[in-house]
């Protein structure tokens, strides 16, 4: 027999009246219905457990419990995520870029200056260091990353690294063709930006722009590359979500978005895209939320969101951030020219984000959905409050979206338990 406890990455909590289980590191969750909830604290409170004696639900619930890795076998020798584990990382190949869309978050002063860009060398040394610290996926963005000439020499040298998944992310204006054979062998997805919907549509960049995009992503599909699209979502196109998704059914690629983020450097221009109150309610209810991926709209368990923590960003000159989106100064951790990754990871910016909980959030740590948000996006809350410890403004879609995936696990618990009845009565009556 086995002893089983709950990890240390694990906690149980409570949204209303359905408990939550879930793995914060992994970000695994469960809620339970109340026969779930029952064995849950059944097994807790025994030393030994023996699966021969648990009903098939019971065993389905365990196993699950298992996988999620929220309960840990005091026998096995597997080990926990360790507190420095780097998942991801934004690689901003180029600062570089040939076209200019208003809003733009990696948009700075140095956009298409000369000398700005680190060696391919560099970039591949610390992905290299970072790889004993973890590191699964890299996303190549820039800038426009398809501009550097030595962008297949970074391909190959990440694929040699063995890295499990590689993104790049390109606006899709020019794809050279030259990069298509080796994009199909080092690259796990490409991600192409889109704006409108149709050629006579823009909001954040030229309208002409629309059918060389759409060229590029049909040559992509073509050559059997895994292409999707991305589109900043914001309060002008948040009304026509729908649109998009009947463009990604028409090229056969998927899509997702990505929620606009003003900065310090796009604000003036960010204002008329910029969501309020009425245009965020829109998300909820004009999108299918169990399809189509919106950033930061994961079921999960979690106590905040990843920046700093086991996400890090580097800059084209090699400054490393907590976020893509955070390439603030001031949160900066080091430079990779001059200072090794522990080196960085132990910097006192670096820090300061791997020890925020949504329960250091003062306008969040009574939120009954808390650790399903984490808090939302820090980079949200420090560019509109000038505080990375303030709450999101974005708050209110969260907290629609959460409500809106309650109401449907009571829904799924109230038809549980009326099966379970008649179930009963059928037995009863035999």
């Amino acid at each position: 027999m086995e002893v089983f406890k709950i990890s240390e990455n694990s906690l149980i909590y409570f949204v209303d009246d359905i408990p939550f289980i879930g793995n914060f590191e992994l970000g695994s969750v469960i809620a339970f219905n109340e026969e779930g909830y029952n064995f849950l604290k059944r097994i807790l409170k025994k030393d030994t457990i023996s699966f021969d004696e648990f009903t098939q639900e019971e065993k389905n619930w365990f196993s699950t419990l298992l996988e999620c890795e929220i309960l840990k076998s005091l026998n096995s020798s597997s080990t926990l995520i360790t507190n420095n584990e780097i998942d991801a990382i934004y690689l901003h190949f180029t600062n570089n870029c040939n076209i200019y869309c208003k809003g733009c978050y990696s948009f700075n002063k140095y956009r298409n200056k000369e000398d700005f860009d680190l060696s391919v060398d560099v970039f591949v040394d610390s992905i290299k260091q970072l790889k004993n610290y973890g590191l699964k996926r890299v996303i190549i963005s820039g800038g426009e990353p398809t501009l550097r000439d030595d962008l297949e020499v970074l391909l190959r040298e990440i694929k040699n690294i063995s890295i499990e998944y590689v993104c790049l992310i390109t606006n899709g204006i020019y794809f050279p063709e030259k990069l298509i054979n080796v994009v199909k062998e080092c690259v796990d997805e490409v991600s192409v930006s889109i704006d409108g919907y149709n050629e006579n549509i823009s909001y954040i960049r030229p309208a002409w722009i629309y059918n060389r995009v759409i060229d590029t992503i049909r040559v992509l599909k073509e050559n059997e590359i895994n292409v999707s699209m991305i589109v900043t979502l914001h309060r002008q196109n948040v009304g026509v979500m729908n649109e998009y998704k009947l463009l990604s059914e028409k090229l056969g690629v998927p899509f997702s978005y990505s929620i606009l983020v003003c900065n310090n450097n796009n604000r003036d221009e960010c204002k008329e895209f910029e969501f309020d109150d009425n245009s965020l309610y829109k998300i909820k209810w004009d999108q299918d939320i169990e399809n189509t991926k919106i950033e930061n709209f994961e079921f999960e368990t979690r106590l905040s969101c990843e920046a700093g923590k086991r996400l890090l960003s580097i800059a084209a000159n090699g400054d490393v951030y907590p976020c893509h989106m955070l390439h603030d100064e001031f949160f900066k951790f080091g430079n990779i020219k001059d200072m090794a990754i522990p080196e960085i990871l132990m910097s006192a910016s670096r820090l300061l984000f791997k020890f925020i909980t949504v329960d250091f959030i003062k306008e969040c740590n009574a939120c009954k959905f808390r650790y399903l948000c984490g808090g939302g996006c820090r980079a949200n809350a420090f560019y509109k409050n000038s505080d990375v410890l303030s709450k999101d403004p974005y708050c209110s879609m969260y907290y629609n979206f959460y409500n809106t995936i309650l109401s449907l696990l009571r829904q799924q618990n109230l038809e549980h338990a009326n099966t379970s009845k008649e179930e009963l009565n059928e037995e009863q009556a035999t």
